[in-house]
């Protein structure tokens, strides 16, 4: 019988003028705060957050999420059922895997969601896309700006496909 491997929680947080931060693996979590914050992390529980003037936040692997708060922050995350968020005017979030979350809010602010059945969230004068399966099982895109169709800013969405093989937007 092979031994388990050990599952070692890792974390990381950093806060100087020109910030950085990356984990990889098992329980990870990483922080970046401050004027150029970055942050990272891959693997079992990763979770990754950065807070700053430059925010960038990225996350992958299994129970993913990225956030990142600031002017023009990035936010991606990768995995089934990941999670991107990110705060502040011109903000853009993106998710990779299905099932997943991309929100955004803030003036012109965009949200992209490349997975089926993912939720979305676009502030003022912002647009999101997701995918979903159409009649055929042909993989289609269908993309939604604030302020048309009914489309409200701040406000998550999903994608519902009719009978017909129409899609639509639907508050999640």
């Amino acid at each position: 019988m092979s031994a388990q491997p050990m599952l070692v929680p890792k974390h990381l947080l950093t806060d100087t003028s020109s910030d950085c931060a990356s984990v990889a693996g098992d329980y990870s979590i990483c922080f970046a705060t401050g004027d150029g914050a970055t942050a990272a992390s891959a693997g079992d529980g990763s979770g990754s957050t950065a807070d700053g003037d430059s925010v960038k936040a990225a996350s992958a692997g299994h129970l993913t999420r990225a956030i990142s708060r600031g002017y023009s922050a990035r936010s991606a995350s990768a995995g089934d059922s990941s999670v991107a968020l990110a705060t502040g005017d011109y903000s853009c979030a993106a998710v990779a895997g299905d099932t997943g979350s991309a929100l955004v809010d803030g003036e012109g602010s965009i949200a992209m969601a490349a997975g089926v059945d993912c939720t979305v969230q676009a502030g003022d004068n912002g647009c999101f896309a997701a995918c979903y399966y159409a009649p055929g099982n042909t993989l289609r895109i269908l993309v939604g700006y604030v302020g048309e169709n009914g489309i409200l800013a701040d406000t998550a969405y999903r994608i519902a496909v009719d009978l017909d093989g129409s899609a639509h937007w639907v508050e999640a």
